[in-house]
């Protein structure tokens, strides 16, 4: 017994179901990368010691990741897909 094959989604469906808008990460001086490091640390890019650099590239992956969270959770709200949760009781 085969399985049934679906079509593979285009590449256009993908990039509207996951994409969270047009953020620009590094490289530019309003970038979010840069942004944080001088915004959060009132430093240049090229004065920033290793601390600061990680806890701007931590902030600016946090901006991504939670445009992406609130897409999700809207695309929840108004597809209201089950879900079932599991919890596993050890004695």
């Amino acid at each position: 017994m085969s399985t049934p094959r679906t079509k593979a989604p285009s590449l256009k469906d993908l990039l509207k179901q996951y994409e969270s808008g047009s953020v620009k990460f590094s490289g530019d001086p309003n970038a979010s990368y840069e942004r944080h490091l001088v915004f959060d640390h009132a430093v240049e890019p090229e004065a920033a010691g290793l601390r600061e650099r990680f806890e701007a590239v931590a902030r600016a992956l946090r901006d991504l990741l939670v445009q992406r969270w609130l897409k999700t959770s809207e695309t929840y709200d108004r597809n209201n897909p089950k879900q079932v949760y599991y919890c596993r009781w050890s004695s």
